[in-house]
């Protein structure tokens, strides 16, 4: 199989002059994209130009303790099919986001941001109609999707000083015309539907919610060794139907420590993941697990360059386990006991 993907990107920004507290910068940025499979994996049958243009800006009026943050985007997506069994189409949306970042106490701030935002669909969730090898999958665009549009919210708590830092965030986003890939059961025998010997799936549109959260954390002991931890979970739903929606991620932690000795750095770190039972129809649960992993590096420096090198060790314990968001989770594993070595010398 090949793929011509050929795409040519712009981009223009402008700083305006600072008039008293306020600040911003605006400008206009787009692409063309020329689009085309040819081989075994033809999952579009000629080619397709897409452009894409839009005009942004963004604000910001600084009060000291308090600044508040504004801005917009107007973007226009056009998609040209060679083959005229496949629609052109034309979508704009229209994006616009606020917020305040308050400061609480010395190094603590409170952030809040309000957006709504539009996205048109990708060309491959348009027009793709057939095998797609890298996910196992059939699939099947859906050329008359319409634009998604949500609307959402975001809250941060952070606060940061020389020895302690953390985030805490939480969001909350009501997603119209939520773009899905979703397993087919067209003769509802409850069982995946296959051609070519891959499951096929179809590009469907539904109204969606998502919530969820992260906190993170990082303690420094002393100069040689600092801790950190890391929690997130998220959860998706259709509205409409009242069902999870396919591959959302389980809740997920990360503890582990930073150490630093002369030019030796190591992060060894345990990785957690509860089990995944909230599943779209069709979709299979996904066990938890906890792998252990150790990141380093070692610096070697002179005058004019340095010598680093890098070292991942991962799933120490060698434990078969599956990621819930692979499309691939019920034939392939993730990957077992390993190491990866690097090398680089950087002049300067």
């Amino acid at each position: 199989t090949i793929i011509n993907n050929k795409t040519f990107t712009y981009r223009t920004l402008f700083e305006q002059q600072k008039h008293g507290r306020l600040t911003g910068r605006f400008g206009v940025e787009g692409f063309n994209r020329n689009y085309e499979i040819n081989g075994a994996e033809q999952l579009i049958v000629g080619e397709i130009d897409h452009n894409s243009f839009s005009v942004f800006g963004l604000e910001e009026l600084n009060l000291e303790r308090v600044k508040f943050q504004f801005g917009g985007r107007i973007e226009r997506n056009s998609y040209n099919p060679e083959n005229p069994d496949l629609l052109n189409r034309t979508i704009t949306g229209i994006s616009g986001a606020a917020g305040i970042n308050v400061g609480l106490w010395a190094g603590g701030v409170f952030v809040a941001n309000y957006s709504h935002s539009s996205r048109s669909p990708a060309l491959e969730e348009l027009y793709n109609n057939g095998p797609h090898v890298g996910n196992l999958t059939f699939e099947v665009g859906n050329q008359n999707l319409r634009r998604e549009s949500s609307n959402g919210i975001d809250l941060s708590l952070r606060h940061q000083s020389n020895r302690f830092r953390f985030t805490g965030d939480f969001f909350y986003y009501r997603i119209n015309n939520f773009v899905f890939l979703a397993d087919q059961d067209q003769n509802l025998d409850g069982e995946v539907d296959f051609e070519d010997g891959l499951r096929i799936g179809n590009y469907e549109q539904a109204d969606a919610r998502y919530v969820g959260g992260e906190i993170s954390a990082e303690l420094t002991f002393n100069r040689f060794v600092s801790g950190f931890a890391n929690l997130d979970t998220v959860r998706a739903k259709l509205t409409e139907r009242d069902i999870n929606l396919p591959r959302i991620p389980p809740s997920r932690a990360r503890l582990g420590l930073n150490l630093q000795f002369g030019g030796l750095s190591l992060r060894p770190e345990a990785v957690l993941a509860s089990d995944q039972n909230r599943t779209f129809p069709l979709e299979t649960r996904t066990p938890g697990y906890g792998i252990i992993n150790v990141g380093g590096s070692y610096i070697v420096g002179s005058q004019h360059h340095a010598h680093i090198i890098t070292f991942n060790a991962y799933n120490l314990t060698d434990k078969l386990y599956r990621n819930h968001v692979s499309f691939i989770k019920d034939f392939a594993p993730e990957i077992g006991r390993g190491l990866r070595v690097g090398y680089t010398i950087r002049f300067f």
